[in-house]
């Protein structure tokens, strides 16, 4: 029944009910009908044997048969129905409809159900097939005393009864024919009736099925009926609801995701089997060599066997892990795994905080302890043991006291450069420095800066190619401040150039709102892999050091930090272009108007 269509339903229900309402009456009205057709049949029988009786009496018809037979024909010529007188024996010896010489050969009608009938009540009778006239009759029978001066038997008159069923059929025909033409109009009209109401339900279906596919803007303005506007009324509010949630999980979607790619820390959602579901931007940038992420496991995105083993172990024991660490490719993160308990989907968040400055941070603090407790101890050793001899042998104190205590106080000196280098470090990067912008010139703070520097050439063959005048714009700088810059690049160039031939010049380019500015030499120059980390506090290229150069490895740290204050960039060129050595420390400051 599920499988028909509504229509065909409503139509097959509509037949049913006024198949019933038209059969059950018109049934009981035939049966009706027939009851009382039969009673009136009875009834006029009844009259029509109360004539033939009256009849016969009136005649004097006594005990001839012959005379009572002829007498009964007549009549019954004159009623066309069928008159029979039957003995009390069953013998037939009067017929109406049945000649003289026949009557002798008709079986006795002792057990005719109307004479049985009669027999014991008077009257009988019995509607049924006749064998003699070869059709339906209805039979009435009534019981004949001899005291009425006729023979003792029965008095039976027969009337066809076929037409009175023929007239009951074309009644029963004429409403079997209306009962079919009524369901076909019914079905026509049902049809029409049922085909305009689903029209209408048709237009509820469309907006209720354009609401399922996210149309949500769809709303109903009319209904099939008024029983339906509570129907159109719920699926509007249905439909504004969905509307408003979902503008409301969109809204939260968006902002979550922006939050998530804006955080540094890479974020990635699991399953609980532990593939990936969902990932923020950091997490792609963490792992950008893997071209896809989504349904993968993140041992095989990070390759990494010791992430794989924890978000296992936390997935399976149902518990979060902090704090560990690992490495992908030369940054390091501390990764945080947090197991979801009430998901269905989710499995675990993880978190990768990237402490990759702060492992470099650690590295540079144990580095500048380690640096700082080099370059104070070999002073503060040799003041030690200098001071010790002199203590020790006063001979010693009178002959060369004078020359060990000049090595003292150069040792002393050597520190106490090195703390004023850390202090003016330590004050530049704590933003106590205040610098004062103004326009500077750069080749005359670059010859100063030379000048500055003499007593560090030593017996050195050095040139100082200086810019000539308007050889460069003027730049918006702490005059002071790189002045101090100058001192510490062009003190740098007089440690590496050769003693012989050696050369230092300061140059120039105006680059639009910038000025770039370099201190050239003719030195070794910096080896590719050390360039990226010279400006790093204490740090000196090893083959150099090695070699004794002497320094503190805080200049270039000190420039590079004004630098930045001053609004600028400073960087490596090594070897210096179209040559095989030498080095270019550039840094760039902004164009005074």
């Amino acid at each position: 029944m599920n499988s028909l269509s509504l229509k065909l339903r409503i139509i097959l229900l509509f037949w049913a009910v006024l198949t019933l309402a038209l059969i059950l009456p018109s049934s009981y009205f035939i049966n009706i009908l027939k009851q009382e057709v039969r009673r009136d049949v009875i009834f006029n029988v009844q009259k029509e044997t109360d004539l033939v009786q009256w009849i016969l009496l009136n005649q004097a018809v006594r005990k001839e048969q012959s005379d009572l037979d002829k007498l009964i024909k007549e009549i019954g010529r004159r009623i066309e129905d069928r008159i029979t007188y039957i003995t009390e024996n069953g013998i037939v010896i009067a017929d109406s409809q049945v000649s003289e010489k026949r009557l002798k050969k008709l079986d006795n009608h002792a057990t005719r159900p109307e004479i049985i009938q009669a027999r014991s009540e008077g009257e009988g009778v019995s509607i049924r097939f006749s064998p003699t006239l070869k059709k339906e009759l209805v039979y009435y029978a009534r019981r004949i005393d001899q005291d009425d001066g006729l023979p003792e038997g029965y008095l039976r008159i027969s009337r066809p009864y076929s037409t009175i069923a023929a007239v009951l059929s074309r009644i029963k025909t004429n409403i079997w024919s209306v009962t079919i033409f009524s369901l076909f109009v019914s079905g026509i009209l049902v049809y029409f009736l049922i085909y305009n109401l689903t029209r209408r339900f048709d237009a509820m279906v469309k907006v209720t099925q354009a609401i399922g596919q996210g149309d949500l803007a769809k709303r109903l303005y009319s209904s099939p009926g008024k029983e339906f506007e509570p129907l159109v009324q719920a699926i509007n509010e249905m439909a504004e609801n969905i509307e408003k949630n979902v503008e409301t999980i969109s809204r939260q979607k968006v902002e979550l995701e922006a939050i998530l790619n804006g955080m540094d820390a890479g974020i990635v959602a699991l399953d609980k089997q532990g593939r990936v579901l969902k990932f923020n931007r950091a997490f792609e940038q963490i792992f950008s060599y893997t071209p896809s992420y989504l349904g993968k496991k993140l041992l095989e995105i990070s390759i990494n066997p010791k992430l794989q083993e924890a978000c296992n172990k936390a997935l399976k024991s149902n518990t979060d892990i902090k704090n560990l660490e690992l490495s992908v490719g030369s940054n390091y993160y501390s990764v945080n795994i947090v197991v979801t308990k009430k998901s269905k989907d989710l499995g675990a968040i993880v978190v990768f905080h990237d402490i990759s400055k702060l492992k470099k941070v650690e590295n540079m603090r144990k580095d500048f302890v380690a640096n700082a407790s080099h370059e104070l101890r070999t002073p503060l050793t040799s003041i030690k043991g200098y001071t010790e001899t002199l203590l020790e042998n006063e001979e010693l104190l009178k002959e060369k006291g004078r020359e060990l205590l000049k090595v003292i106080l150069k040792n002393t000196e050597q520190m106490i450069y090195l703390l004023e280098d850390i202090l003016k470090l330590s004050r530049i990067e704590s933003g106590k420095t205040k610098f004062r912008i103004e326009e500077v010139d750069v080749g005359k703070v670059a010859q100063k800066a030379w000048e500055n520097s003499q007593h560090m050439v030593g017996d050195k063959e050095i040139v100082f190619r200086g810019l000539v005048k308007d050889g460069c714009p003027y730049v918006l700088a702490d005059e002071e401040a790189l002045l101090l810059v100058f001192q510490n690049l062009i003190q740098n160039s007089i440690k590496f150039v050769p003693k012989e031939n050696g050369e230092i010049k300061i140059v120039c380019e105006d680059k639009n709102d910038k000025v770039w500015i370099g201190v050239e030499d003719n030195g070794p120059g910096i080896p590719q892999e050390d360039q990226g980390r010279v400006f790093e506090r204490f740090y000196q290229v090893k083959k150099y050091r090695d070699r004794g150069v002497k320094g503190t490895g805080l200049g270039l740290s000190i420039c590079r930090n004004i630098i930045r204050n001053l609004n600028g960039q400073i960087w490596v060129q090594s070897p210096v272009p179209n040559k095989e050595n030498g080095c270019i420390i550039w840094f760039s400051l902004p164009k005074a108007n």
